[in-house]
């Protein structure tokens, strides 16, 4: 099937619109079709005052010890690591493998569509897609694809092997559109983004923000230098009409046209503290800036708590249940790292987990009321509190 389907994907990216269409209405059988996403199951909260708990699962080993990333998506809990070939999904109640499939390559990045399937990119450079839960193939189409950006409800947007944006539809696998971006954009600094709204926005590997309409490719608006003094990664994240992006500020900026609706910095002695990868929730933007965890309000910015003074320079937010948390070190030597974990209903200090010092690289996501936490290759699931 995906052989035939890749075959077909080179006639539909030559402009058969009769065969496209004849692909894109085939129904719930057909390889295009969405699948249902599988319900996401929901760990038990545990009491905050129960000390410190103990994990669901793990510490198992799902991961290179610096490269890859996680990627929860419902049921399952996708584990990119650099240092293996394929995509390999685990389950999140336990940590199992569920399925794997060795065509992608992890460090190509995979994207979800709708909660219900991912796209990945292979050797060959053609776009392959399975279902989330259960690794069923889906399509394949030839894109001359080398990494993998976003996708919406219309298409999944790649970086080709000579450095172009091109957009592939969703409905029939066939090639959108295919530009030039006057930035340059490259693949090997696996370049964060987001689409939605009939935008396209890039963070690149320099410091600049890039945003193309996504019905043609061309681009609406850009940032020069959003980077920090050390040009730690941009991540953003859409809500509602704008977008929000890290680096030395948090900048919140409409996604029509770039203009800035407001920026939130903080300064300890003399020194532009650099915000990490922002999160939204229930309308509350929550990053980490510096020595400080921030919850911010979406509409204009204004603070409204922060943490107690740390260290949680870059560290990501995760937020489930009623626990705010971050990776967390003691400044200047990079010892003691531990994941730290508030109430964002009172913002108090509620428990802390010890991570090994010398794991290489830290990190935390958050889903179906558990704590991804990584540290190094390993990674563990811990429980929320209510």
């Amino acid at each position: 099937m995906l052989t035939t389907l890749a075959v077909g994907g080179a006639v539909l990216a030559a402009g058969a619109g009769a065969t496209a269409w004849w692909l894109g209405n085939r129904g719930d059988s057909g390889p295009y079709a969405l699948p249902p996403a599988a319900d996401t199951p929901m760990a038990d909260p545990v009491a905050a005052t129960a000390g410190k708990p103990k994990p669901l699962w793990g510490p198992v080993q799902l991961l290179a010890k610096t490269g890859g990333g996680l990627v929860p998506v419902r049921d399952v809990v996708f584990a990119m690591d650099t240092a293996e070939a394929g995509l390999t999904a685990h389950s999140v109640v336990d940590g199992k493998p569920r399925w794997h499939a060795p065509g992608p390559v992890a460090a190509a990045g995979i994207v979800t569509m709708s909660d219900a399937l991912v796209a990945a990119v292979d050797k060959q450079g053609n776009v392959m897609t399975f279902v989330a839960s259960s690794g069923e193939a889906r399509w394949s189409v030839p894109a001359s694809a080398k990494y993998v950006l976003a996708a919406d409800e219309s298409a999944v947007y790649v970086l080709t092997e000579n450095d172009r944006l091109r957009g592939i539809s969703r409905s029939d696998g066939s090639i959108l559109w295919t530009v030039r971006p006057k930035v340059l954009l490259d693949a090997k600094t696996g370049p964060r983004s987001v689409a939605g709204g009939g935008r396209l926005v890039i963070a690149t590997g320099k410091g600049r923000v890039l945003a193309v309409d996504t019905a043609d490719g061309r681009e609406v608006w850009n940032i020069d230098d959003q980077s920090s003094i050390d040009q730690a990664g941009l991540h953003p994240v859409l809500h509602k009409d704008m977008v929000l992006i890290n680096g030395a500020t948090l900048t919140a900026r409409n996604l029509s046209d770039g203009t800035e609706r407001w920026a939130k910095s903080i300064t300890v002695d003399g020194m532009l503290q650099p915000s990490g990868p922002p999160l939204v929730q229930d309308d509350i933007v929550y990053s980490t800036q510096g020595p400080y965890i921030l919850a911010c309000d979406a509409t204009d910015g204004t603070e409204v708590w922060r943490s107690p003074k740390g260290y949680f320079i870059y560290s990501p937010v995760a937020v489930q249940g009623d626990a705010v948390c971050a990776i967390s070190s003691r400044a200047g030597d990079g010892d003691d790292w531990e994941l730290y974990v508030m109430s964002r209903s009172d913002h108090q200090h509620v428990w802390s987990r010890r991570l090994p010092d010398d794991a290489g690289s830290y990190w935390v996501q958050g889903d179906g009321n558990r704590l991804f936490v990584r540290a190094g290759a390993q990674v563990t699931a811990l429980p929320v509190f209510e």
